[in-house]
């Protein structure tokens, strides 16, 4: 369409049209000297008036092919007047509402809706511009090159040049005429009006592309997958640490044995204990034959998973163990008050030979300095483990999800899925 041939004139036609309208919206006429309006009403009208020559004139100064005036048009986030559409759709409502008549009018209406059409105009003509511009953007970035390859490279190696040149469209041109929500892609829209994007081409942004790929790089999944992962590695690599420096501390406590028993008696009687500690390569031992004997073990988070009690019969031995990374602070936990009753049922293997000798229960008694540091340790090393699960299970769940969201193999053998039109530019 020739601007200079058209457009001048039309908007001309237009000024004088909205003159002569406003002034029969007000009742005016040509015997009337002053017009009974308000500075409001005018200063709306000025307002109205001076964005509709911006719109004009930013049509006279944009390029045939430029996405200059649908420019963040469509957007979230953006200023509400950041397209000179956009102030224009405001200065018209805030005219509008000064001037409107108190009541339903349907002379009144008819004129406002003379407005819009002609608003409406320089709305479609915004959206004719920005479609072709697109689609001579589609054929340079995206055709063009492919044509080019397919004269020079295997198919392979053009697939994956044409799902970069995509890729590369989405998150270039076609961003500032594409809206993203959870529904995917979508064609924007402003005042009920498109860019006119074809079916095919909304079709191969949805169906073919991955939501990431009409993203930059910032508002991708990936790329949020990709820092979280990063944090928890970096918390990761603290964990390991404060874990290892807990772990290099050995943790001394001297027990002292006192004679198992029977309470209330039975035909035999314990004849001695004997307690091992396993941690990595090392024991540490304390053998009792029922007197008050004494020694040393050396404990460290995370290097001794096995505590082992021996009571001592005549003829047969009871074995209770202990197991795991928390087998030591649950031995001491057991014997806190120095002494720990075990029941016949503690020891399956046995239950029968006991109860044959009327033995319910056994008392075995350890004396031991203060335990806290040990104990507090324990917490210590047993939070920071978990906080490693924690944080391994949610390294692993990321990774299964990205695994998911791999590049598709829509496109592949698929050339002809590529639309060649993708506006209605005319």
């Amino acid at each position: 369409m020739p601007l200079t041939g058209t457009l001048m004139p039309r908007f001309s036609r237009l000024q004088k049209s909205m003159q002569q309208k406003i002034a029969a919206l007000l009742k005016l006429d040509s015997k009337t000297p002053t017009p009974a309006i308000s500075e409001l009403n005018v200063k709306n009208w000025n307002a109205w008036q001076t964005g509709l020559h911006g719109v004009v004139a930013d049509i006279f100064a944009t390029p045939k092919n430029s996405d200059r005036l649908t420019r963040g048009l469509f957007q979230t986030g953006e200023k509400g007047d950041s397209n000179p559409l956009q102030l224009l759709e405001s200065r018209f409502n805030v005219l509008r509402k000064s001037l409107s008549a108190e009541r339903p009018d349907f002379a009144t209406d008819a004129v406002w809706a003379l407005y819009q059409n002609d608003y409406r105009w320089l709305v479609a003509h915004a959206m004719q511009r920005s479609g072709c511009w697109l689609q001579q953007q589609w054929q340079s970035r995206v055709l063009w090159p492919m044509e080019n390859n397919a004269i020079r490279l295997e198919y392979q190696d053009q697939q994956d040049l044409a799902w970069q040149y995509l890729s590369d469209f989405i998150r270039g041109p076609a961003k500032s005429v594409l809206v993203v929500d959870d529904s995917g892609p979508k064609a924007g829209q402003f005042g009920g009006q498109t860019p006119g994007l074809t079916p095919e081409f909304l079709r191969m942004v949805n169906h073919v592309l991955r939501p990431d790929d009409v993203l930059a790089m910032p508002e991708r999944e990936n790329t949020r997958s990709d820092d979280a992962l990063a944090a928890l590695k970096e918390e990761q690599t603290q964990l390991e640490a404060k874990m290892a420096a807990l772990e290099t501390k050995t943790l001394e406590l001297t027990l002292k044995s006192q004679p198992a028993t029977i309470p209330g008696g039975a035909r035999l009687m314990p004849t001695g204990t004997r307690l091992t500690l396993f941690c990595d390569e090392q024991q540490w031992k304390l053998n009792s034959m029922n007197f008050s004997e004494q020694a040393p073990f050396r404990w460290r988070a995370g290097h001794c998973s096995r505590t082992t009690l021996v009571i001592n019969f005549p003829g047969f031995d009871l074995t209770y163990e202990y197991f795991g990374d928390s087998a030591w602070p649950d031995f001491l936990e057991d014997f806190a008050n120095g002494q720990h009753s075990f029941k016949a049922d503690d020891f399956p293997d046995d239950a029968a030979q006991l109860e044959s000798v009327g033995i319910k229960e056994v008392m075995v008694r350890y004396q031991a300095g203060a335990q806290n540091r040990i104990q507090e340790t324990w917490q210590q090393w047993q939070e920071l483990h978990q906080a490693l699960n924690d944080n391994a299970d949610a390294q692993q769940d990321i990774r299964g999800k990205k695994a998911e969201k791999q590049r598709p193999t829509a496109l592949n053998s698929g050339f002809s899925q590529l639309p060649v039109q993708i506006t209605d530019c005319h």
